[in-house]
């Protein structure tokens, strides 16, 4: 068995996996998005699972924190819909975890409600609803200056330790989603008092549960074709570097490492990498 110094270790070394594990993701993802090679992939979801299972997650979060989180489906909302499960679920648990990171005292809440139900022209079978998804906090809120900056990528805002939690990506990220399901990511904020973010979204509904679409197949990365990539790690925290060079070296990436800013400095120049990793806070 463990002994409490050693569980703490390993929970240490979990915490810096998983964050440098959502950093590698956003930054594949913003390079997609700059690529114009991110695809939205629609199918058949069951909804009312799908946003119940986001709001468990998210109430988690939220009472690890010592704050609650609230999950209220104003209106009867569709069973099935049709959507990009995986790309809806990251904008909408992005927003809910900026919100509960941002909120030392009171509440989360999470609503979601039908604005309109329309029927595309000629089928009267079919219906397409307006939803809305909103998320409101009592936490520190913003000022103007820092809303317009919010969506830029590796903006941030709030205290030095709120920033560090988190990589600068993900609003930019879920507003380019969001804008490939042709709508925006709204906000109000004040601050001292807290922020409200919504989205409207236009999601066909689909009547007959059996008109189920085909989930795509699971791929895992085994390889790389072509060039091997030259990826430069730079990282105080040995435990991060070594984290990134399991996961790149098995695919076959060539990986050097440098432990500070300037020893970084001096390898890039000589190195010559395609990519560099670097963490955002270090000597």
């Amino acid at each position: 068995s463990l002994n409490q110094q050693q569980q703490q270790s390993i929970s240490t070394i979990h915490q810096c996996g998983s964050h440098l594990l959502t950093l590698i993701n956003d930054i594949l993802d913003l390079s997609k998005i700059e690529a114009r090679k991110m695809e939205l992939h629609i199918r058949r979801i069951h909804f009312l699972s799908f946003v119940q299972s986001i709001a468990e997650i998210c109430r988690i979060r939220a009472e690890q924190r010592g704050i609650s989180l609230s999950y209220y489906p104003k209106s009867s909302l569709p069973e099935w819909i049709l959507a990009d499960e995986k790309r809806l679920k990251q904008v909408l648990i992005n927003l809910l975890s900026n919100a509960i990171k941002f909120t030392e005292v009171g509440r989360v809440t999470f609503t979601i409600e039908i604005l309109e139900s329309t029927h595309p022209i000629n089928n009267k079978t079919s219906i397409t609803h307006t939803i809305r998804f909103q998320i409101e906090d009592t936490g520190v809120g913003m000022n103007s200056e820092e809303i317009e900056k919010i969506f830029l990528p590796f903006e941030q805002v709030g205290s030095l330790k709120k920033r560090t939690e988190g990589t600068g990506l993900g609003l930019a990220i879920s507003k380019n989603i969001i804008e490939m399901m042709d709508s925006t990511i709204n906000v109000k904020s004040q601050v001292g008092v807290g922020s409200v973010f919504w989205i409207d979204l236009d999601f066909p509904e689909v009547l007959d549960s059996s008109q189920a679409t085909p989930v795509s197949e699971q791929k895992n990365i085994i390889g790389i074709k072509g060039k091997t990539p030259k990826i430069l790690v730079v990282d105080d925290k040995w435990e991060n570097r070594s984290v990134l060079v399991s996961l790149l070296q098995p695919i076959g990436c060539e990986v050097v490492e440098a432990t500070n800013g300037q020893e970084g400095l001096e390898k890039a120049a000589v190195f010559r990498a395609d990519a560099i990793i670097t963490d955002l806070v270090m000597p």
